[in-house]
């Protein structure tokens, strides 16, 4: 699973990798997993208890609830580095950077564009029909501390 292949990427740099899983079935197969030896498995709620300090990397999973989110904010405030994988975007906490984000846009049931981001690069909106990016500024939406793209408008720009 690709978690856990990050993982091991990461145990390369000789540090500790503390991976927090947010639910227990993330967990349980994580576990079955060949995780590095460097490495910590435990859920976010239980963050706390595993003692993150300057010395470790963090691997966020699937943070879906504003509390996850939170948690793993706070752990880049450890001086630790924290990568969150497969978060789901709809509740993109605004501490974190989105990196990579590829989420096909459909209308009339079949895929139309997608709104894309490759870090460094800005996002982008790709329509299919055109083959090419549009000239559009994705704009963001806000609540209780998250941040997403307004998929709404993306899909609106789309369908013009």
């Amino acid at each position: 699973i690709f978690n856990t292949k990050v993982a091991n990427a990461l145990s390369g740099s000789n540090k500790r990798v503390v991976v927090l899983c947010a639910d227990s079935s993330t967990l349980e197969e994580m576990s079955s997993q060949s995780l590095p030896k460097n490495s910590i498995l435990a859920l976010i709620k239980d963050a706390a208890s595993v003692g993150v300090g300057k010395g470790d990397v963090v691997v966020s999973c699937q943070p879906a609830d504003s509390k996850s989110w939170m948690t793993s904010a706070q752990l880049g405030a450890t001086n630790a580095p924290v990568v969150v994988l497969n978060g789901f975007q709809y509740n993109g906490y605004k501490a974190f950077e989105m990196a990579y984000y590829l989420k096909p846009m459909t209308f009339n049931s079949g895929i139309c564009g997608y709104c894309v981001r490759q870090f460094p690069y800005d996002w982008v909106v790709w329509s299919v029909k055109t083959a090419q990016p549009l000239d559009y500024t994705v704009a963001f939406v806000e609540a209780q501390g998250c941040l997403r793209p307004d998929l709404q408008r993306v899909s609106l720009q789309l369908t013009k």
